[in-house]
Protein backbone atom coordinates (compact mmCIF):
# COMPACT_ATOMS: atom_id res chain seq x y z
CA UNK A 1 0.00 0.00 0.00
CA UNK A 2 1.03 4.01 -0.67
CA UNK A 3 2.06 5.62 2.37
CA UNK A 4 1.80 8.84 3.46
CA UNK A 5 5.21 11.02 3.19
CA UNK A 6 7.66 10.68 6.13
CA UNK A 7 8.57 13.44 8.20
CA UNK A 8 12.38 14.18 9.09
CA UNK A 9 14.35 16.21 11.76
CA UNK A 10 16.91 16.28 9.15
CA UNK A 11 19.63 19.49 7.76
CA UNK A 12 19.06 19.83 3.74
CA UNK A 13 18.54 16.30 2.73
CA UNK A 14 15.48 15.53 0.19
CA UNK A 15 13.63 12.52 1.58
CA UNK A 16 10.90 11.71 -0.82
CA UNK A 17 8.56 8.59 0.86
CA UNK A 18 8.89 6.25 3.92
CA UNK A 19 10.48 4.04 1.28
CA UNK A 20 12.59 5.92 -0.81
CA UNK A 21 15.46 8.25 -0.03
CA UNK A 22 17.19 10.61 -2.70
CA UNK A 23 20.29 12.03 -0.81
CA UNK A 24 22.48 14.90 -2.03
CA UNK A 25 26.12 13.67 -3.18
CA UNK A 26 27.15 16.81 -2.75
CA UNK A 27 25.98 17.18 1.24
CA UNK A 28 26.93 13.72 1.82
CA UNK A 29 30.79 14.03 0.85
CA UNK A 30 31.25 13.74 4.65
CA UNK A 31 29.20 11.14 5.29
CA UNK A 32 30.54 8.27 3.82
CA UNK A 33 32.79 6.85 5.59
CA UNK A 34 31.98 3.50 5.45
CA UNK A 35 32.00 1.39 8.88
CA UNK A 36 34.26 3.47 11.72
CA UNK A 37 36.59 1.03 12.92
CA UNK A 38 36.82 -0.87 9.55
CA UNK A 39 38.91 1.62 7.54
CA UNK A 40 42.72 2.39 7.41
CA UNK A 41 41.50 5.87 8.53
CA UNK A 42 39.99 4.38 11.63
CA UNK A 43 42.72 1.64 12.62
CA UNK A 44 44.86 5.17 12.61
CA UNK A 45 42.38 6.92 14.78
CA UNK A 46 42.79 4.13 17.25
CA UNK A 47 46.33 4.50 17.07
CA UNK A 48 45.82 7.42 18.21
CA UNK A 49 43.52 7.30 20.63
CA UNK A 50 45.35 4.07 21.86
CA UNK A 51 48.69 6.10 22.22
CA UNK A 52 47.03 8.79 24.41
CA UNK A 53 45.30 6.56 26.56
CA UNK A 54 48.45 4.06 27.24
CA UNK A 55 46.89 1.15 26.84
CA UNK A 56 45.24 -0.78 24.29
CA UNK A 57 41.62 -0.27 22.34
CA UNK A 58 38.62 -2.48 23.15
CA UNK A 59 36.39 -2.49 20.21
CA UNK A 60 32.49 -2.75 20.73
CA UNK A 61 30.84 -6.05 20.92
CA UNK A 62 29.18 -5.27 16.94
CA UNK A 63 32.97 -5.14 15.64
CA UNK A 64 32.47 -1.97 14.58
CA UNK A 65 29.57 -1.56 12.43
CA UNK A 66 27.39 0.67 15.30
CA UNK A 67 29.69 -0.05 17.81
CA UNK A 68 31.88 1.65 20.30
CA UNK A 69 35.39 1.68 21.43
CA UNK A 70 36.58 2.07 25.35
CA UNK A 71 40.47 3.59 26.18
CA UNK A 72 40.55 3.97 30.22
CA UNK A 73 36.91 3.48 30.88
CA UNK A 74 35.74 6.38 28.11
CA UNK A 75 33.67 5.08 25.77
CA UNK A 76 33.56 6.85 22.46
CA UNK A 77 30.19 6.05 20.01
CA UNK A 78 30.06 7.31 16.77
CA UNK A 79 26.74 9.34 15.21
CA UNK A 80 27.93 9.36 11.80
CA UNK A 81 25.79 9.76 8.39
CA UNK A 82 22.27 10.27 8.05
CA UNK A 83 20.74 8.79 11.24
CA UNK A 84 17.93 5.72 10.42
CA UNK A 85 15.59 3.64 12.78
CA UNK A 86 16.74 0.45 11.69
CA UNK A 87 19.61 -1.28 10.52
CA UNK A 88 19.90 -1.77 6.44
CA UNK A 89 22.26 -2.58 3.68
CA UNK A 90 22.88 1.28 3.47
CA UNK A 91 23.25 1.66 7.18
CA UNK A 92 25.64 -0.94 7.25
CA UNK A 93 27.46 0.03 3.81
CA UNK A 94 28.46 3.58 4.69
CA UNK A 95 28.81 2.72 8.43
CA UNK A 96 25.74 5.09 9.41
CA UNK A 97 24.26 5.18 12.51
CA UNK A 98 21.15 3.71 13.21
CA UNK A 99 18.67 4.25 16.35
CA UNK A 100 18.17 0.37 16.94
CA UNK A 101 22.47 0.30 17.16
CA UNK A 102 22.32 3.21 19.20
CA UNK A 103 19.60 2.23 21.58
CA UNK A 104 21.84 -1.21 21.95
CA UNK A 105 25.30 0.60 22.20
CA UNK A 106 23.80 2.81 25.24
CA UNK A 107 21.54 0.20 27.25
CA UNK A 108 25.04 -2.23 27.02
CA UNK A 109 27.18 0.83 28.56
CA UNK A 110 24.49 1.94 30.86
CA UNK A 111 25.22 -2.50 32.16
CA UNK A 112 29.00 -1.66 32.34
CA UNK A 113 30.98 -0.94 35.70
CA UNK A 114 34.15 0.03 33.78
CA UNK A 115 32.68 2.56 31.84
CA UNK A 116 33.81 6.19 33.26
CA UNK A 117 32.06 8.80 30.42
CA UNK A 118 30.59 8.36 27.21
CA UNK A 119 31.82 10.28 24.50
CA UNK A 120 29.25 10.82 21.55
CA UNK A 121 31.14 11.65 18.34
CA UNK A 122 28.65 13.54 15.78
CA UNK A 123 29.35 13.64 12.25
CA UNK A 124 25.33 13.93 11.24
CA UNK A 125 23.48 16.12 9.31
CA UNK A 126 20.38 14.50 11.45
CA UNK A 127 17.69 11.69 10.05
CA UNK A 128 14.32 10.20 10.19
CA UNK A 129 12.33 11.91 12.66
CA UNK A 130 10.99 8.49 14.59
CA UNK A 131 13.05 6.40 16.76
CA UNK A 132 15.59 9.51 17.80
CA UNK A 133 13.27 10.32 21.09
CA UNK A 134 13.92 6.69 22.25
CA UNK A 135 17.60 6.71 21.52
CA UNK A 136 17.55 10.38 23.63
CA UNK A 137 15.20 8.12 26.75
CA UNK A 138 18.35 5.28 26.36
CA UNK A 139 21.29 8.17 26.85
CA UNK A 140 19.32 9.03 30.25
CA UNK A 141 19.77 6.03 31.33
CA UNK A 142 23.66 6.36 31.10
CA UNK A 143 24.58 7.17 35.42
CA UNK A 144 28.27 8.55 33.86
CA UNK A 145 29.19 11.85 31.85
CA UNK A 146 27.96 12.58 28.56
CA UNK A 147 30.11 14.39 26.50
CA UNK A 148 29.08 15.52 22.49
CA UNK A 149 31.74 15.76 20.42
CA UNK A 150 30.64 17.52 17.42
CA UNK A 151 33.25 17.16 14.83
CA UNK A 152 32.02 19.42 11.37
CA UNK A 153 28.17 18.90 12.15
CA UNK A 154 25.37 17.89 14.72
CA UNK A 155 22.30 19.40 13.07
CA UNK A 156 18.73 18.54 13.62
CA UNK A 157 17.74 14.86 14.77
CA UNK A 158 21.50 14.86 15.23
CA UNK A 159 21.88 17.97 17.48
CA UNK A 160 18.43 16.55 19.54
CA UNK A 161 20.78 13.57 20.64
CA UNK A 162 24.04 16.08 21.29
CA UNK A 163 21.60 18.25 23.56
CA UNK A 164 21.29 15.06 25.92
CA UNK A 165 25.03 15.12 26.74
CA UNK A 166 26.47 16.93 29.76
CA UNK A 167 28.08 19.53 27.87
CA UNK A 168 28.59 19.71 24.23
CA UNK A 169 32.13 20.70 22.33
CA UNK A 170 32.68 22.28 19.12
CA UNK A 171 35.56 23.52 16.99
CA UNK A 172 35.26 27.06 15.18
CA UNK A 173 33.87 25.77 12.42
CA UNK A 174 31.45 22.77 13.24
CA UNK A 175 28.07 23.28 13.05
CA UNK A 176 25.20 22.79 15.34
CA UNK A 177 21.30 23.21 15.47
CA UNK A 178 18.79 22.84 12.39
CA UNK A 179 16.34 22.01 15.13
CA UNK A 180 12.71 21.61 13.78
CA UNK A 181 10.96 19.18 11.09
CA UNK A 182 10.90 19.17 7.83
CA UNK A 183 9.16 16.79 5.30
CA UNK A 184 9.41 16.53 1.51
CA UNK A 185 6.30 15.85 -0.54
CA UNK A 186 6.08 14.89 -4.22
CA UNK A 187 2.55 15.53 -6.33
CA UNK A 188 2.40 15.05 -10.17
CA UNK A 189 1.98 18.45 -12.08
CA UNK A 190 2.73 17.17 -15.55
CA UNK A 191 2.84 14.19 -17.50
CA UNK A 192 5.77 11.87 -17.92
CA UNK A 193 7.77 11.52 -21.04
CA UNK A 194 4.73 8.67 -22.03
CA UNK A 195 2.75 11.31 -22.01
CA UNK A 196 0.74 9.62 -18.54
CA UNK A 197 0.04 11.66 -15.68
CA UNK A 198 0.35 9.93 -12.34
CA UNK A 199 -3.05 10.08 -10.42
CA UNK A 200 -3.41 9.94 -6.72
CA UNK A 201 -6.80 8.65 -5.38
CA UNK A 202 -7.00 8.20 -1.56
CA UNK A 203 -10.45 5.85 -0.34
CA UNK A 204 -13.60 8.32 1.24
CA UNK A 205 -12.15 8.67 4.72
CA UNK A 206 -8.62 8.50 4.00
CA UNK A 207 -7.79 12.01 3.15
CA UNK A 208 -4.45 12.83 5.28
CA UNK A 209 -3.36 9.57 4.04
CA UNK A 210 -1.82 11.35 0.66
CA UNK A 211 -3.32 14.70 1.33
CA UNK A 212 -2.04 17.29 -1.79
CA UNK A 213 0.70 19.45 -0.37
CA UNK A 214 0.08 22.43 -3.20
CA UNK A 215 -3.11 23.56 -1.82
CA UNK A 216 -4.23 24.72 1.65
CA UNK A 217 -6.34 21.48 2.25
CA UNK A 218 -3.59 19.55 1.56
CA UNK A 219 -1.09 21.72 3.68
CA UNK A 220 -3.48 22.25 6.92
CA UNK A 221 -4.17 18.25 6.88
CA UNK A 222 -0.16 17.80 6.74
CA UNK A 223 0.63 20.23 9.64
CA UNK A 224 -0.63 19.20 12.76
CA UNK A 225 2.19 15.94 12.66
CA UNK A 226 5.20 17.93 12.11
CA UNK A 227 3.80 20.27 14.44
CA UNK A 228 3.52 18.01 16.96
CA UNK A 229 6.60 16.58 16.38
CA UNK A 230 8.35 19.66 16.24
CA UNK A 231 6.82 20.41 19.80
CA UNK A 232 8.51 17.36 21.39
CA UNK A 233 11.73 18.35 19.81
CA UNK A 234 11.94 21.53 21.31
CA UNK A 235 10.71 19.99 25.03
CA UNK A 236 13.61 17.14 24.57
CA UNK A 237 16.03 19.40 23.76
CA UNK A 238 15.34 22.49 25.72
CA UNK A 239 15.09 19.86 28.98
CA UNK A 240 18.48 18.23 27.83
CA UNK A 241 20.32 22.10 27.28
CA UNK A 242 18.56 23.19 31.08
CA UNK A 243 16.25 25.91 29.67
CA UNK A 244 12.71 26.98 29.11
CA UNK A 245 10.98 25.93 25.59
CA UNK A 246 10.38 29.42 25.07
CA UNK A 247 13.92 30.46 26.12
CA UNK A 248 15.64 28.09 23.75
CA UNK A 249 13.08 29.54 20.72
CA UNK A 250 14.15 32.98 21.31
CA UNK A 251 17.96 32.09 21.41
CA UNK A 252 17.55 29.57 18.21
CA UNK A 253 15.63 32.10 15.78
CA UNK A 254 17.41 34.49 13.00
CA UNK A 255 15.25 37.27 14.58
CA UNK A 256 12.97 38.62 17.18
CA UNK A 257 9.71 36.05 15.54
CA UNK A 258 10.52 32.82 17.38
CA UNK A 259 9.54 31.00 14.06
CA UNK A 260 12.52 31.80 12.14
CA UNK A 261 14.36 28.96 13.95
CA UNK A 262 16.07 25.88 12.51
CA UNK A 263 19.01 27.69 11.13
CA UNK A 264 22.70 26.36 12.57
CA UNK A 265 25.54 27.87 13.79
CA UNK A 266 28.94 27.44 14.23
CA UNK A 267 32.03 27.78 16.77
CA UNK A 268 31.41 30.75 19.38
CA UNK A 269 27.90 31.56 18.04
CA UNK A 270 26.85 28.15 19.02
CA UNK A 271 28.06 28.69 22.34
CA UNK A 272 26.74 32.58 22.65
CA UNK A 273 22.86 30.78 21.99
CA UNK A 274 23.40 27.97 23.93
CA UNK A 275 23.43 25.15 21.45
CA UNK A 276 27.29 24.40 23.13
CA UNK A 277 29.34 24.75 25.83
CA UNK A 278 32.87 24.83 24.79
CA UNK A 279 34.88 25.59 20.91
CA UNK A 280 38.39 23.64 21.70
CA UNK A 281 40.50 22.45 18.78
CA UNK A 282 40.21 18.99 17.45
CA UNK A 283 43.07 17.34 18.37
CA UNK A 284 42.56 18.67 21.90
CA UNK A 285 39.35 16.83 22.79
CA UNK A 286 40.63 13.67 23.42
CA UNK A 287 43.45 14.21 25.60
CA UNK A 288 41.36 16.53 27.62
CA UNK A 289 38.52 14.13 28.61
CA UNK A 290 40.81 11.07 28.84
CA UNK A 291 43.07 13.20 31.66
CA UNK A 292 39.25 14.20 33.10
CA UNK A 293 37.76 10.92 33.01
CA UNK A 294 40.16 8.20 31.85
CA UNK A 295 40.62 5.92 34.48
CA UNK A 296 44.06 4.48 36.09
CA UNK A 297 44.68 1.31 33.75
CA UNK A 298 46.00 -0.01 37.87
CA UNK A 299 42.59 0.78 39.40
CA UNK A 300 39.31 -0.59 40.14
CA UNK A 301 37.41 2.93 40.42
CA UNK A 302 33.48 2.67 39.89
CA UNK A 303 32.03 4.87 37.51
CA UNK A 304 31.47 8.82 38.54
CA UNK A 305 27.74 9.78 38.68
CA UNK A 306 26.35 11.87 35.87
CA UNK A 307 25.23 15.02 37.85
CA UNK A 308 23.12 16.43 35.46
CA UNK A 309 21.19 12.82 34.96
CA UNK A 310 18.45 13.38 37.55
CA UNK A 311 18.45 17.16 36.72
CA UNK A 312 17.99 16.22 33.08
CA UNK A 313 15.67 13.35 33.40
CA UNK A 314 13.13 15.68 35.87
CA UNK A 315 13.33 18.28 33.48
CA UNK A 316 12.48 16.45 30.69
CA UNK A 317 9.35 14.81 32.47
CA UNK A 318 8.35 18.69 33.21
CA UNK A 319 8.69 19.13 29.58
CA UNK A 320 6.27 16.52 28.38
CA UNK A 321 3.89 16.88 31.05
CA UNK A 322 3.84 20.40 29.91
CA UNK A 323 3.03 19.62 25.80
Amino acid sequence: MTHASTPIAIRNLPICRSDVAAIDPDLMMGFDGARPFETPEAARTAAYQAALSGGPVELGEDGGDDGFILIRGVAIVPVHGVLMANESRISDWLGWATYQGLIRIFDTLAARDDVTAVVCHFHSPGGDAYGVEEVARAMGGLSVPIIGWVDAMAASAAYWLASQSSSITVDLSSRVGSVGVMQLNHWPVAEDYFGEREVIITSPFAKAKRPNPTTDEGRALIMPELAELETRMHASVAAGRGVEVEDFRRRTALTEDPTTGGAVFAGEAAVERGLADLVEPRGDVLSRILAEYGADPDSSARPRPRAQSAQALAAAAAARAAI
